[in-house]
């Protein structure tokens, strides 16, 4: 079962998303320059890597160690932040206990971060 998860930010991720938030025109109609709306975009981008959104940034892997492998070959690639393991799992309250849905059947799932467990 695949229970594990890169999650956090780089460049590229950020360049995606500001792309597909940048409007080419504006409300009026008028088409935005070309030189104009890439200055934009690299503005979003800049303000996407300064805040504190994260994302999934793998697909899913079977042990934390691959996934930490892929944190290393993201830290190779470019700028980052934030990058860390997610593990799928049952979600828990404050005190401990576990979260269950409006029906109280099934057990509510969600991606925690992911601490392994050290060797004493």
């Amino acid at each position: 079962m695949s229970d594990f998860a890169v999650w956090g930010m780089t460049i590229l991720r950020a360049r995606s998303i500001a792309l597909q938030k940048t409007p080419a025109v504006l409300p009026d109609g008028t088409v935005i320059p070309e030189s104009e709306w890439t200055r934009r975009v690299e503005g979003a981008t800049d303000a996407i890597m300064r805040g504190s959104q994260i994302k999934q940034l793998s697909d899913k892997f079977d042990m934390p160690q691959v996934a930490q492998q892929f944190i290393v070959l993201m830290r190779r690639a470019g700028a980052h932040r934030n990058l860390h393991v997610r593990a799928w799992r049952q979600l828990k309250d404050d005190a401990g206990k576990p979260i269950f849905t409006k029906g109280g059947k099934k057990p509510r799932m969600g991606w925690v971060d992911y601490f392994p467990k050290e060797d004493l």
